[in-house]
């Protein structure tokens, strides 16, 4: 939200989630940062999927909260 506020990009929380200018600044920090902690390109995320709702809604996540790799595979397979 702060980032979206400082480059002024309006909208609720689900519609900042789905713009396409903010996922590349966000993107971008990410880069800057993982260039500034010495990491290969290979190991930096090239696109990222900012999800709305927690995890804990979606049904997800184990009882000790730890994610649950074959449901959440199934769940974002599409």
């Amino acid at each position: 939200m702060k980032l979206a506020q400082k480059n002024n990009i309006q909208g609720s929380f689900e519609q900042l989630c789905k713009d396409k200018g903010l996922r590349g600044l966000i993107c971008k920090e990410l880069d800057a940062i993982g260039k500034q902690s010495g990491l290969m390109s290979f190991e930096q995320a090239k696109n990222i999927y900012i999800e709305p709702d927690t995890f804990q809604s979606k049904g997800i996540l184990s009882s000790t909260m730890k994610l649950q790799r074959f449901a959440a595979k199934k769940y974002y397979q599409k």
